[in-house]
C-alpha cells in the first residue's frame, strides 16, 4: 500500500478506535448501499471512500459532534502528506501517533466520551436525512451548490473550489484537498437514482420507528434481506402471563440473510406474539424496536470487529 494510502487507512482506523460509533455508522451505511446498487463507482455511484468521509461528516454534525473537523487532527500536517509517498514508514507512524494524540485530546476537552446516547438505527435514521437533505432542491442544499468538507466538518461553497466542477456530487479529500473523491457520481440520471433511493430509504426508517414490525421493515426494505423460519422461541414476552390459549410452539423467530454478509451469519427477530387481549397479531410493545439495541446490529456490524486497517483499506474502496 503506497504511503498516502497507508496514511488514510489509518486515520480512519484511529477515529473507528476511539470512536467506534464511526465503525458502526459506516458499516451499516456501507450495507445499505451495496444493497441499494448505490455503492459501485464504475456504475457512476459512490466508491466506499466517499461514503466514509460522508459517515465522517454527519458525526462531525450531530448535536454533541461524535468527531472533530478533520483540521483538528491534521493541522501543520497537509504539506508533509502531499509527500508521502516518499517517506519512510517511522515519519508515518509519528504522524499517526500524533493525530491519535490530537484525537484523544479533543475527546478530552468537549465531552469526555465519543459514545453519546445515539444507537446505531438511529444514526442510520439521521445519516439518511442528512444525506437527502443534500440531494434536495433547495438554496444552500443541493449537492451541486455545495461541497462536502470535512477538513472544516462543514458544506462549503463550490464556488471556491473550481477544480472540482467536473460533478455532480461534491465530497472534497482531506487528505488531498484537490481531489473530489465523489468525481463518479457525473451523470444526472444516476444521481437522481440515488436521490430516490435515498428519500425512500428515509421514509422506511422513519415509518420502522412506529411500526410493531420495525426490524422486519428495516432488515427487509433498508437492506433487502431475505428470511426464513428459525426455531421455535424460548421467551415469552408477558412472562407474569399465564395463558394456557397461547401455543409457545407455533412461534417461531426469523432469521435473516444477507449476500453482503459472511456466509452462515444471520440477524434473528422473535416472532409475532398474539395480543393479550385477543385478536388480531402484534409484536409486544417491548420488543417492537429492536433496532435500537446495539445486540440487535451485531451481525450486522462484523467489520467492526476487524483487526487492523484492513476493514477500510482506501485501496480498494
Amino acid at each position: 500500500m503506497g504511503g498516502l494510502s497507508w496514511f488514510k487507512s489509518a486515520v480512519l482506523q484511529v477515529l473507528h478506535d476511539i470512536t467506534p460509533k464511526f465503525g458502526e455508522l459506516f458499516s451499516l451505511v456501507k450495507l445499505w448501499a451495496k444493497a441499494k446498487g448505490i455503492n459501485d463507482p464504475g456504475q457512476g455511484t459512490f466508491n466506499s471512500y466517499s461514503l466514509s468521509l460522508l459517515v465522517i461528516f454527519h458525526l462531525q454534525n450531530l448535536s454533541p459532534p461524535l468527531l472533530p473537523p478533520l483540521s483538528v487532527l491534521l493541522q501543520d500536517l497537509e504539506d508533509d502528506m502531499l509527500n508521502s509517498e516518499r517517506e519512510n514508514v517511522h515519519i508515518r507512524e509519528e504522524h499517526l501517533r500524533r493525530v491519535g494524540a490530537r484525537m484523544g485530546e479533543w475527546v478530552r476537552s468537549n465531552h469526555g466520551s465519543p459514545a453519546g446516547p445515539w444507537e446505531p438505527f438511529d444514526l442510520l435514521f439521521t445519516f439518511l436525512w442528512r444525506l437527502n437533505q443534500m440531494f434536495q432542491n433547495h438554496p444552500g442544499t443541493t449537492s451541486e451548490e455545495l461541497v462536502v468538507c470535512t477538513f472544516e466538518g462543514r458544506l462549503i461553497p463550490r464556488d471556491n473550489l473550481i477544480h472540482l466542477r467536473d460533478s455532480l456530487f461534491y465530497i472534497e479529500d482531506p487528505f488531498s484537498w484537490k481531489e473530489n473523491t465523489a468525481r463518479t457520481l457525473h451523470q444526472y440520471e444516476v444521481v437522481e437514482v440515488i436521490r430516490e433511493h435515498v428519500e425512500e430509504s428515509l421514509f422506511v426508517a422513519a415509518a420502522a420507528y412506529g411500526s410493531a414490525d420495525g426490524g422486519h421493515m428495516a432488515l427487509s426494505k433498508l437492506f433487502h434481506m431475505k428470511s426464513k423460519e428459525g426455531g421455535v422461541s424460548k421467551v415469552h414476552p408477558w412472562n407474569h402471563i399465564h395463558d394456557a390459549a397461547l401455543h409457545l410452539e407455533q412461534h417461531r423467530t426469523l432469521k435473516y440473510f444477507s449476500e453482503q454478509l459472511p456466509d452462515g451469519r444471520a440477524v434473528v427477530l422473535q416472532p409475532f406474539w398474539p395480543l393479550a387481549c385477543g385478536g388480531g397479531c402484534k409484536r409486544f410493545e417491548g420488543d417492537a424496536l429492536p433496532m435500537s439495541s446495539l445486540n440487535f446490529w451485531r451481525s450486522l456490524l462484523w467489520p467492526c470487529d476487524a483487526v487492523g486497517v484492513d476493514w477500510l483499506d482506501v485501496e480498494t474502496l
